[in-house]
Parts: structure tokens; C-alpha cells; sequence
């Protein structure tokens, strides 16, 4: 999450295959125009593509399939059906009939440079689960297409990009990786794939400025955009725009199944004191992904808020052996644990465990730089606490 600095991750083999399919826009409602206008031409050749197209969007996989007949009985040719057999193979998880079907019509056009691509994206897709001997095999296939492509100048400048920033994905060279997608972009602008790849790396790479000026440009060509409206959300709750935030985030969790969008909405209730709603959030947050301590430590703020100590106490120290943990395998910048720490001591206290509190906190205080803004007065008020217990 960009708005709690937690560390951004992105996934080759979806970058691989959304780099050369773009987006997909509003499939729903896609499908629906589509099979209307077919409801007056059933052999409408582009209501047929554009259902199909839709079909493939949305994972019906079994409304997609007969439509490949009747795409071929209206005299569609396979050259421009071969990226939709290619996604259809692909979303089955038979990589090898996704990569028959390009390299049957690769046979009778060898250098063109689409076809190429497309099968450059089943070939990594295959490289990224394969093991050895047949991994190095793929990847001297792949770097053999990507060579040819960045030989050809008509196309060097899109598809050789593409093909040199997955093959950057794969070695983990995201800045590499973000460059070539750049020149993609350049060369032909526009293309929400590639946006899309572009923000995913300036996510992973902590790139705030240039992440905000690729989201709201994704957002320009996909107003919807699950992850794009997620970026915005997380910056705009990190710089205190909670309200707008909030706007941002829910347009985002409405479009896109991750806990994310939860976890940032999670914490923008919090702040609001929306407690019950800061909870219910951050439990469908969890329910996605039981591991993110941000959301856990937010869940523990939640129901200490409301008076319930004993769940809280269990759901913070949870979250703060996460935290140290994450912390110290490098996936989180040192002594980012200790605000959750704090909080489990606060929610120790409230639980009756006075002695272990005080232990926490003097702990804490001995051991790391002093606490800020929102935890500083966090540390203060359970310091006074403890402080009036004593007496």
C-alpha cells in the first residue's frame, strides 16, 4: 500500500501476457451490445469478434468456445482469430495448444511481427512455471524472438520493447524493464496495457510522482481501472485527502478483487472514526490475504476503538510478529514494525496485561528513533495511562 508504505510487488507473467493484450474496457456491458446486435444478424462477423472478445474478458470460457466456429463459417480468416485462440488456450492452462495456434499461422507469414510477439507472450508464460532443462530452452526461444524483433526497425520501437521488458521482468530489473515499456508507449501511445505495465513498475519501484502521472493517464483511457484508482486512492490517503481517498478507493474495490483497495478504504474509516466500517473492511481485506499486517494492525486500532481489548490484543500481536518478520527478511524498511508494536502495548494494557505494557513500550524506547505525528500522541496517551496506573 503506497498511502502505509508498504513494499509493492508486481507479477511477470501477468505483465507478460497484459502487455500484449491491452485492456479490455467494460466487457459486461461489451457482451451484452454484442449479442444483442447479433439478435438481428447472427452472422455479423464483427458482433461475433466483439463477443468473443468480451467473452474472453470476462473468463467464459465455455460461451467463448462455440463462437470460434461460427466466427470461421462467416469467413473470418485464422490469422484474425489467432490471438483470441491464443487467450483462450491460455486461460484453459493448455500453453502448448496456445502455442501451437500461433506458430500454425506463424508458419505461413514467419516474420510478422504480431504473431511474433504473441508468441514471444505464451512462450514466457510458460517460462515462468517451467523448470530445467526445458526453462534455459524457453528462454534462449525468447531472447531469439526478442533479437529478431529489435532487428526489424518498423517495430523495434513497440514490440522489441515489449519483448526486452519481459525479458527484464524475468531477471527482476524493474527500472530496466520500465524504460523499455516507455518506449513502447512512445511509440504507440494510448495502449492501456501498457500504461498499465508502466504504473505497476513505478508502483514497485516506489515511484510516487511518476506513478500518480501514469495512473491518472490509465485512468483517462480506463476510468474504471481497478489498480490505476487504487494508486490514486493510496496517494491521495497518504498525503491526508481522505475524502478523496475514499472516492478513489471504493471505485477501485468495486472493479478489482484485492485486498488492497480494502486495506487503504480500511484505514480511511479509521480516520474517520468510522470504526465499525474501518473493521468490517479490513476483515474483507483478510479474507483475501490473511498476512498483510498493515491491515491487521488497522483491524487491532478498530476494535480497541471500540472497547474490545482481548481481540484486539490477539489481532495486533499477530501483526506485530508479521511486521518484524517482514522487517527482517528486507520485505519492509527497517523499524517499520515498531508502530504496530506501540499499538499492541496500548491494546496490552487495555487487556488487563499492565506490567507486560510497560515492558513493550520502555522496549520500544530503548531501542529505536522516537515515534511521530499520529503515534507520537499514541505514545503519550498510553504513557499516561500507565503512568495513572501506578499510583
Amino acid at each position: 500500500m503506497l498511502a502505509r508504505d508498504a513494499a509493492g510487488g508486481v507479477s511477470p507473467l501477468l505483465l507478460a501476457l497484459g502487455a500484449v493484450t491491452g485492456g479490455a474496457g467494460d466487457a459486461a456491458a461489451s457482451e451484452r451490445a454484442f449479442a444483442l446486435a447479433l439478435e438481428s444478424d447472427p452472422d455479423s462477423a464483427v458482433a461475433l469478434e466483439g463477443l468473443l472478445g468480451a467473452r474472453l474478458s470476462l473468463g467464459d470460457l465455455e460461451g467463448a468456445a462455440p463462437l470460434f466456429d461460427r466466427l470461421e463459417k462467416a469467413g473470418v480468416p485464422a490469422s484474425r482469430l489467432v490471438r483470441a485462440r491464443m487467450n483462450f488456450f491460455v486461460q484453459s492452462g493448455d500453453f502448448d495448444a496456445a502455442e501451437k495456434a500461433v506458430s500454425d499461422v506463424l508458419a505461413g507469414a514467419p516474420r510478422e511481427p504480431d504473431l511474433l510477439l504473441d508468441l514471444f507472450s505464451v512462450l514466457s508464460l510458460r517460462f515462468a512455471s517451467a523448470e530445467e532443462p526445458a526453462r534455459s530452452a524457453l528462454r534462449r526461444r525468447m531472447e531469439e524472438i526478442a533479437g529478431s524483433l529489435r532487428l526489424d526497425p518498423s517495430v523495434r520501437a513497440f514490440q522489441g520493447a515489449v519483448a526486452g521488458a519481459v525479458l527484464h521482468l524475468f531477471d527482476g530489473k524493474f527500472s530496466e524493464a520500465r524504460d523499455e515499456f516507455r518506449i513502447a508507449d512512445a511509440a504507440r501511445p494510448g495502449v492501456p496495457g501498457i500504461v498499465n505495465q508502466i504504473l505497476r513498475l513505478d508502483y514497485a519501484l516506489q515511484d510516487r510522482p511518476r506513478a500518480e502521472v501514469h495512473a491518472r493517464r490509465l485512468l483517462e483511457l480506463t476510468p474504471d481501472h481497478g489498480f490505476a484508482n487504487y494508486v490514486m486512492g493510496s496517494l491521495a490517503l497518504g498525503a491526508g485527502r481522505v475524502g478523496s481517498a475514499k472516492a478513489f478507493l471504493e471505485c477501485s474495490a468495486a472493479n478489482w478483487d484485492s485486498p488492497l483497495p480494502r486495506g487503504d478504504l480500511a484505514w480511511a474509516l479509521y480516520l474517520e472514526d468510522d470504526f465499525a466500517g474501518a473493521e468490517r473492511l479490513s476483515r474483507e481485506a483478510l479474507a483475501l490475504d490473511p498476512g498483510l499486517h498493515e491491515v491487521l494492525d488497522t483491524l487491532g486500532l478498530a476494535l480497541l476503538a471500540q472497547s474490545r481489548p482481548s481481540e484486539a490484543r490477539e489481532t495486533l500481536g499477530k501483526a506485530a510478529d508479521l511486521a518484524a518478520e517482514s522487517v527482517e527478511k528486507g520485505l519492509s524498511p527497517p523499524a517499520s514494525d515498531r508502530p504496530i508494536r506501540l499499538h499492541y502495548a496500548r491494546a496490552l494494557f487495555d487487556a488487563g496485561s499492565v506490567a507486560e505494557a510497560r515492558e513493550t513500550l520502555a522496549a520500544l524506547d530503548a531501542s529505536g528513533p522516537s515515534f511521530a505525528g499520529r503515534d507520537a500522541a499514541f505514545r503519550s496517551e498510553l504513557l499516561a495511562a500507565l503512568s495513572s496506573a501506578a499510583r
